[in-house]
């Protein structure tokens, strides 16, 4: 019998995108992608309150597309939204709650100083990355806005899928690259695509730092927003720099950001490929651009499979 088919469904800034991977002896494998172009700045329709009714409607008749020569009957999809719908925090918290829901509760608490509005209005989750001796917890916590939410689920709904796990784009990217990371060394990982950047710093193989925000499509804003966020890191962890650095990115000067990263890193510094043109289901013309951009589809997939 073959193993069931694993969907992610990454949603860029004016495309949707698929993956499928499937266990198979010998390993987990992308089997197919698949890319639909989308209007600039469609994905508002998840996000607006007041989005026009049809629009979301149109919003499930693509994703229905998107889907329908690849998902073998499965429901159940692993959902990728840009970064900037969202936002992860590391906090540092005693770990002795008795169940999940009182770890959210007692989250929201902590984080009611740096959100904008109620945090009873935001749908929260957390991983807890490490413990220490004394009980004190280092906690990624993933947080996103109950009408955001709310809205993807009657979408995914309307397009006859069900979201099972809905994260963000660059967690995603980093699930895709898991597995080709040197983790016998600190390092620091850069995801720049759709005009967003995301800086994640690992000690001992433990997400230390992160920060992400908007940035321009010019080289060089793209290179100062890359500098902030070293020197920002480096306040912490001063060894920053010795570690190894990785870059994925969407840009046509992907070389260029890569020497400048290279300056910042003594000459340290390696360009990410996905190298995934062989499983496009219809080919390139059919699909859209092949692009860097279906790591985090895939990444979401493998997400999804794990999760069972």
């Amino acid at each position: 019998m073959m193993a069931r088919a694993n969907l992610g469904v990454d949603v860029g800034r004016s495309a949707l995108r698929a993956a499928v991977v499937r266990k198979k002896k010998g390993g987990i494998v992308p089997e197919c992608c698949r890319v639909l172009p989308m209007a600039e700045g469609f994905s508002k329709g998840f996000e607006e309150p007041g989005a026009d009714p049809a629009a979301r409607g149109a919003l499930a008749e693509s994703l229905r597309e998107l889907l329908a020569p690849i998902a073998e009957g499965e429901e159940r999809i692993s959902l990728s939204l840009p970064d900037g719908q969202g936002r992860l925090c590391l906090v540092e918290m005693e770990s002795g709650f008795k169940n999940k829901e009182e770890g959210r509760e007692l989250l929201r608490w902590r984080l009611k100083s740096v959100l904008p509005c109620d945090p009873a209005e935001f749908h929260l989750d957390f991983q807890i990355l490490r413990k220490s001796a004394s009980g004190v917890a280092s906690v990624l916590v993933s947080l996103a806005r109950r009408q955001l939410i709310e809205t993807v689920q009657e979408v995914c709904e309307a397009a006859g899928c069900f979201p099972a796990v809905i994260d963000f784009h660059s967690l995603n990217c980093l699930n895709y690259y898991y597995s080709r990371l040197d983790w016998e060394e600190n390092l620091s990982l850069m995801v720049i695509e759709d005009g967003s950047l995301s800086f994640f710093y690992f000690q001992d193989r433990v997400l230390r730092y992160h920060r992400s925000h908007r940035t321009d499509f010019r080289t060089d804003r793209v290179f100062d927003d890359i500098r902030l966020s070293v020197i920002d890191c480096e306040k912490r962890f001063p060894k920053l720099r010795r570690g190894g650095v990785y870059l994925h990115t969407d840009s046509a000067q992907a070389l260029g950001l890569m020497e400048g990263i290279k300056s910042l890193f003594n000459g340290r510094g390696f360009l990410l490929k996905t190298d995934l043109g062989g499983i496009y289901h219809g080919g390139e013309a059919a699909n859209g651009p092949l692009s860097q951009n279906q790591a985090a589809a895939i990444g979401a997939a493998l997400r999804l499979l794990r999760t069972g």
